[in-house]
């Protein structure tokens, strides 16, 4: 969920940028539908993150994020008044070939996090240079960017390829990034994040057509990717090729470096494809490595990593596409949802690999891991989406928390039998598939009585109100979260999903820029196993086909907004009516929920209880009605 660092080829864009000055290349924004030809601009989801929710963000306390869903309004609202619409991609997964990469950086985060915590005890502020996105930021971020209206697409691994394809498949007018891959990858044009400016009256961007790249390159379409894969990749480590490079300057003495080894190299590629005769898409042959490496420098290895980096430059290889990486077991009506943004990656990527990826997050060394606690509602969603042909069978959970021993090792999860897969529940209509839910929830929540007692239409109806309750019932009953806090989360939750449906903006004393208060170390943990469990809720949902609907986590929590209240709470003294600033309707419905949400089915019966969510639902429902109905009237 973590942004990725500028990938393809080190140097690549320094390179090109060379030849083809980023000023001379830069247009109006408004002038890339003449440019190319099309309106729909292909977006790397992963590239936004750091531009779209900045450092002056709340990253301590769990996130800003419907400060985040305003950025995303505002981004897509820019482009729709140059004609441009916007298609959006987020990888879903890791690669099998980058899992060292990754676990190599989730590590390094995990030391932030230490560090954070370290910061929070000493009530010090940690710096920005310890900056990290919150938790589940590519979730959040594509979720808000479908709310704006555009397609969303996650992939099972990296994004790169995927989006070419879909540019070239569906004819987009360019992809928009930051990954030098896409001056080797087919795309019609390339449109440089960073050369985007949004500012003024004109927006413009820095763009660079296919022909301007192939020519300033003196390279041929087959040709790109043997040099982006020789220079070293995603794929390839620059050190198996360095003695190549080496070789290179072996006449010269002088040790190779950047464009003057770009240069280089194209020139021997060149070389080398002219005396093999060779053109991709053939695969490698002798004759052409004996044109590149007649001394036999590389090793074995290294031809093979060459070899399938090649492979992931070819949009025409059926083995990287999402269809054959599901494999046999997995079911058309799974594949469709999945290529539709109707399926949670994390689902399709159980089910196809046996595997989910979890990175760290601020708590306390010696509190309980927020990620590991909600690992009961996981195992309920592998029943029922993961194959299982031989018992037992296995999900290999790749997470980083405090309290691990050997951060390399996955977490061995064994998953339940299966009492309905996938897809008998999605064939149900929403209220018996929200009634799956509830009984999933229930025995992940230690055999919860209440939840198969809830009505599914009241459940339905309170929305994102409906998921705060759940979350904060399945932590109070895993004995993880204190009552104080509880009600503190539960204060907040009813405000920001009342702001949500209400469509308005948080106080500015409260969302302001330096405003909110340090968090505790103590907050912060609240924090990240309320946002973990509501997180894996909408797993769960997803697995029963979405019955509930919540958009994105601006519905149901803000950072600045929980620790303020914290604050007032636990050093002040504030009891509800003061945290919710005597507003009388969320008053009325805090004695509806609280009882459901404290797991408190001990002082009232269940029965009373599920009276209380149908009251609720219904108080709800008709506030949220007239909400509507008066912004639609001021529209």
């Amino acid at each position: 969920c973590t942004p990725r660092r500028k990938m393809g080829v080190r140097g690549l864009h320094s390179f090109v940028e060379g030849k083809l000055p980023a000023a001379q290349h830069t247009i109006p924004l408004a002038a890339v539908r003449a440019l190319s030809g099309g309106d729909c601009i292909v977006v790397d989801g992963m590239a936004l993150i750091r531009r779209l929710y900045s450092a002056e963000l709340d990253w301590v306390g769990g996130g800003q994020f419907q400060e985040l869903f305003i950025k995303v309004q505002e981004f897509v609202h820019a482009f729709k008044l140059c004609g441009l619409q916007l298609v959006c991609f987020f990888d879903g997964g890791v690669d099998e070939a980058k899992l060292a990469e990754w676990l190599s950086r989730r590590r390094a985060d995990l030391q932030k996090c230490e560090k954070v915590v370290r910061a929070l005890d000493s009530k010090q502020p940690p710096p920005k240079s310890w900056w990290m996105p919150p938790l589940y930021i590519s979730k959040w971020l594509g979720a808000a960017f479908a709310e704006a209206g555009c397609t969303v697409f996650y992939t099972a691994g990296e994004a790169d390829r995927e989006m070419a394809r879909h540019c070239r498949d569906a004819r987009c007018a360019a992809v928009l990034g930051k990954d030098s891959d896409f001056f080797v990858l087919p795309v019609p044009l390339y449109l440089v994040l960073d050369g985007l400016n949004l500012c003024g009256a004109q927006p413009t961007v820095a763009a660079y057509p296919r022909s301007a790249v192939l020519s300033a390159l003196a390279l041929t379409e087959g040709e790109l990717p043997l040099f982006a894969s020789l220079a070293g990749n995603d794929f390839v480590e620059i050190r198996s090729v360095q003695p190549l490079h080496t070789a290179l300057f072996a006449s010269t003495g002088r040790p190779p470096h950047s464009s003057v080894l770009l240069e280089a190299l194209t020139a021997e590629v060149r070389r080398a494809c002219a005396v093999a005769e060779w053109a991709s898409p053939l695969p490698m042959t002798p004759l052409l490595w004996e044109a590149i490496d007649f001394r036999a420098l590389l090793t074995a290895e290294t031809r093979a990593q060459i070899e399938a980096s090649l492979d992931q430059y070819r949009l025409d290889d059926a083995a990287g596409s999402i269809g054959a990486r599901g494999g046999a077991l997995l079911s058309e009506e799974m594949l469709r949802r999945f290529r539709h943004a109707q399926l949670d990656s994390a689902i399709f990527t159980a089910a196809t690999k046996q595997a989910i990826w979890r990175g760290p997050g601020i708590e306390l060394p010696g509190g309980p891991s927020a990620v590991v606690c909600c690992r009961p509602i996981r195992a309920q969603v592998y029943a029922c989406c993961v194959p299982q042909a031989r018992q037992p069978t296995i999900v290999r959970e790749y997470l980083l928390y405090m309290s691990k021993q050997n951060l390399d090792e996955p977490d061995e999860v064994v998953v339940p039998t299966q009492q309905l897969s996938c897809e008998q529940i999605w064939s149900f209509p929403a209220e018996q598939r929200c009634s799956k839910f509830l009984h999933m929830l229930a025995r992940a929540a230690r055999d919860d009585t209440l939840l198969p007692a809830l009505s599914s239409g009241a459940c339905i109806a309170l929305g994102p109100l409906a998921l705060v309750a759940f979350a904060l019932r399945y932590l109070h009953r895993h004995q993880v979260l204190s009552s104080q806090l509880a009600s503190v989360l539960l204060c907040q939750g009813l405000v920001m999903a009342e702001l949500s449906t209400r469509k308005e903006r948080l106080p500015i004393d409260v969302r302001a820029a330096g405003r909110a208060p340090l968090p505790t170390a103590a907050a912060a943990h609240a924090a990240a196993l309320f946002l973990r469990c509501t997180a894996d809720l909408l797993l769960l949902n997803s697995a029963c086909g979405g019955p509930m609907r919540w958009a994105g986590a601006w519905e149901w929590y803000d950072g600045p907004l929980f620790h303020s209240m914290c604050l007032e709470a636990v050093e002040r003294g504030a009891d509800t009516r003061a945290l919710l600033r005597d507003d009388g309707f969320l008053l009325r419905l805090v004695p509806l929920l609280e009882p459901a949400a404290m797991s408190s089915e001990h002082h009232r019966a269940v029965d009373d209880q599920a009276a209380s969510i149908r009251d609720a639902a219904r108080s709800w429902q008709e506030a949220a009605t007239t909400w509507r109905e008066r912004t639609h009237s001021s529209v």
